[in-house]
């Protein structure tokens, strides 16, 4: 499996349509439209950059929060609105999963 390699954590993508999408902005455009597919490209530039899984954390304007219910175990990261980014996170890997992008409100 393809990992994506920052300084302190890795990226593994869920899905080939994720990871083309990180990788072609037009391919994000396309699938989510352009103001989702810009966050969606720097937010995992931010996890790429980041220190840790702490500083995912303490970034307030990510809102790196839990999910519950079916989804327990993930977190969520904001997009836009109503759009998340979602995540399984290994912090004994630093390895972040890129699960998939929702609409929160569906």
């Amino acid at each position: 499996m393809f990992y994506l390699t920052g300084k302190y954590l890795k990226i593994q993508f869920k899905t080939n349509r994720l990871e083309n999408a990180y990788r072609n902005s037009g391919v994000a455009e396309r699938t989510w439209g352009r103001s989702v597919a810009r966050k969606f490209i720097q937010r995992i530039d931010f996890i790429l950059s980041a220190s840790g899984i702490e500083q995912l954390r303490g970034y307030r304007s990510l809102r790196f929060h839990a999910l519950r219910g079916d989804r327990a175990g993930m977190f969520g990261i904001d997009l836009t609105g109503n759009m998340r980014l979602v995540v399984s996170v290994s912090e004994e890997d630093n390895l972040t999963i890129i699960l998939e992008v929702v609409d929160s409100h569906d």
